[in-house]
């Protein structure tokens, strides 16, 4: 230090001058060479050089990364891919096994509700249908002849019954009323019998004769109450038998079991006459001439009305609502944006089966994600079913705010503050601190308001490195974005 001290400019100059007056007293004695002067010369002006640069030179500023701070739109978001889908998809199928024999459509085609799209052998049903109605036609003829005659046995037998016109019922009542009468009058022969024999004015064998002939009508009369029960049992019976039959009869001719099958072989001939039952685009067709129409034969799409589904992963699902805007992104449309909105949320999360790309980061085979449904509000003809989509799904956005990277605020026992530079002389800057509160944060960015800020502050980066006080230089100066 004591040598640096040493190095001052006058105690050179000195120095210098008592080197000539010693070079001049030894000149007497010896003149100095012209060499070793210029050599002498030399050193003194570098000597002179490094002493004026440590003493004269200012140490230089320190240099600070900036940034202008101005009002901007924030957003917290997701990133997701999707798949653009119709939202009206349609599977053309039909129940036959039978052999396709002609195929109308292609893929690409537009198709009409009711336009034909396939044809398909009904050869074998039609054969089936002519037999079916032959023996349909005989069938329902005899039942209509047999109910006729069950009715009329039935109406006939309810007609006699009510009007007490059975034969046989009568005939029972008349030998009933006989038998009544021939007994009541051995009733009364037996019992006047009776009374005169004791008189002496019969014999005893005409009174066991009338006596006989009493038993026996009673015995008539017994007969005849039988025979009128049993007349009436059968009345009974067959008036049931009659109406029966006639029952059995209307269930046969109202039996529409063969009708059915009639009608529904016809209805496989129909079907064998493939429709569209939409309006709307032929994207796939499975049917071939000669195959059996087993399984989906076309599929009809809306392309007019496209969707995106999209696998939210379940950290994220939380946060995603129906009715949130999203941007739209696709390879075919480029850098153009596209504006969206999520109209369904699948409330059963499922498990993916191949893995996807999640913005930057892939996802892991098997993460559980939910189903969403994106509408896309602009149409472009350029978006087509089947592309990949990628998706910002905006979380929330705040517009007109003052916003900083995280890294910019400075967190301290009195709360958070931000670094600005305010401008002194030379382009000089010096560092002051502004108070300041947090609202809105997204990956990037910070929403900060207080009293202090305006816009057009010259806002430090990075302001750990620096202390309130400092003098610095700035660099940068960009918009905060």
């Amino acid at each position: 230090m004591n040598k640096i001290k040493n190095l001052n400019p006058k105690n050179i100059i000195s120095k210098v001058k008592s080197s000539k007056k010693t070079t001049n007293k030894k000149s007497s004695k010896k003149p100095m060479s012209k060499k070793k002067l210029i050599t002498i010369i030399i050193v003194v002006a570098i000597i002179l050089g490094i002493v004026s640069k440590v003493f004269f030179t200012k140490a230089p500023n320190m240099q600070a990364e900036s940034l202008v701070l101005n009002k901007i739109n924030i957003v917290n978001s997701v990133n997701v891919l999707g798949e653009v889908q119709s939202e009206n998809s349609t599977n053309v199928y039909t129940n036959s096994n039978n052999i396709v024999k002609e195929v109308k459509v292609k893929v690409g085609d537009v198709v009409k509700a009711g336009d034909v799209l396939a044809i398909l052998d009904s050869e074998n049903l039609e054969k089936e249908i002519e037999q079916l109605e032959q023996t349909l036609s005989a069938s329902e003829a005899n039942n209509k002849l047999d109910l006729d005659s069950k009715k009329r046995a039935y109406d006939n037998a309810v007609y006699i019954n009510e009007n007490n016109l059975n034969t046989d019922l009568i005939n029972a009542k008349s030998s009933l009323k006989t038998a009544t009468i021939a007994m009541e009058d051995a009733k009364r022969l037996y019992e006047y019998n009776k009374t005169i024999l004791g008189y002496g004015e019969i014999s005893n064998e005409e009174f066991r004769k009338s006596e006989n002939d009493y038993t026996k009508a009673k015995d008539d009369y017994d007969k005849a109450v039988v025979e009128l029960e049993n007349a009436k049992l059968k009345v009974e019976e067959d008036l049931k038998n009659a109406k029966n039959s006639y029952e059995s009869a209307k269930i046969a001719y109202e039996n529409k079991s063969e009708r059915i099958a009639l009608e529904n072989k016809k209805k496989e001939v129909e079907e064998c006459t493939i429709k569209a039952p939409v309006d709307g685009t032929i994207t796939n067709v499975n049917a071939l001439v000669g195959n059996a129409s087993t399984g989906t034969l076309f599929k009809i799409e809306d392309l007019n009305n496209l969707i995106i589904k999209a696998s939210i992963k379940e950290v994220d699902i939380a946060n995603v609502k129906v009715g949130q805007k999203t941007t739209i992104k696709t390879d075919a449309t480029d850098d153009l944006e596209f504006s969206g909105e999520i109209s369904e949320i699948n409330p059963t999360a499922k498990t993916e089966e191949a893995a996807i790309s999640n913005g930057n980061a892939p996802s892991n085979n098997g993460d559980v994600v939910f189903e969403a449904k994106v509408k896309i509000n602009d149409k472009n003809d350029n978006i087509k079913s089947g592309m990949k989509a990628r998706l910002k799904i905006i979380l929330d956005e705040k517009n007109d705010v003052f916003a900083v990277p995280h890294e910019s605020i400075v967190e301290d026992e009195n709360g958070l503050d931000i670094y600005v530079a305010e401008p002194q002389e030379d382009n000089k800057y010096i560092i002051k601190e502004i108070p300041v509160n947090k609202g809105m944060e997204t990956d990037f960015n910070v929403e900060i308001y207080g009293d202090d800020l305006q816009e057009g502050l010259k806002v430090l980066s990075e302001p750990s490195n620096y202390t309130v006080g400092s003098i610095v230089e700035l660099s940068g100066g960009e918009g905060i974005e």
